[in-house]
């Protein structure tokens, strides 16, 4: 399992000031990474909708 990693692109060219600047950083990071970017393994979804709509599916029951 590979880890994800900031992008070069995401990361800031001028150093952070103090570990508060890193922890809101961080932060900004992981919720965008949970909830905004899509996942090509999830039908290009991201992540909190696919986990929406999986547990939607469970509440409804099988018409058959």
């Amino acid at each position: 399992m590979t880890r994800p990693r900031m992008k070069p692109h995401e990361r800031r060219i001028d150093p952070w000031h103090d570990a508060g600047q890193v922890e809101r950083a961080v932060v900004q990071w992981v919720g965008w990474y949970n909830t905004e970017r899509l996942h090509s393994a999830l039908d290009y979804l991201p992540p909190e909708e696919f986990e929406a709509a999986y547990y939607r599916s469970l509440a409804t029951p099988n018409a058959a």
